[in-house]
């Protein structure tokens, strides 16, 4: 799970890098629906690991760590979504 959510930060740095330089609404978009679709998969995947009991299946974590991190992934990408937000936004405006 963390080589997971470490490659959805990786893929979205470079789509926020990419849609920076191309300007394009279409990068804008695509950008957000992959921040939104992460940050929900890892609340969800939270929720899922907070209801088991015992030790999880990365190896010396427990559920409880293993939930900790999905709900710090959240919290993370939805910043991040946040950020890119009002970057768009600041961009849009500049621009003209």
């Amino acid at each position: 799970m963390v080589i997971l959510y470490i490659s959805l930060l990786a893929i979205q740095v470079l789509s926020f890098i990419l849609a920076i330089r191309r300007k394009s609404k279409r990068y804008w978009v695509s950008l957000f629906v992959l921040e939104s679709v992460s940050a929900v998969l890892a609340w969800r995947l939270g929720v899922w690991f907070d209801g088991l009991p015992g030790y999880g299946i990365m190896p010396g974590l427990s559920y409880l760590t293993e939930t900790l991190l999905s709900y710090g992934a959240a919290i993370l990408y939805g910043v991040m979504l946040v950020g890119s937000a009002v970057t768009g936004i600041v961009l849009h405006y500049t621009k003209k």
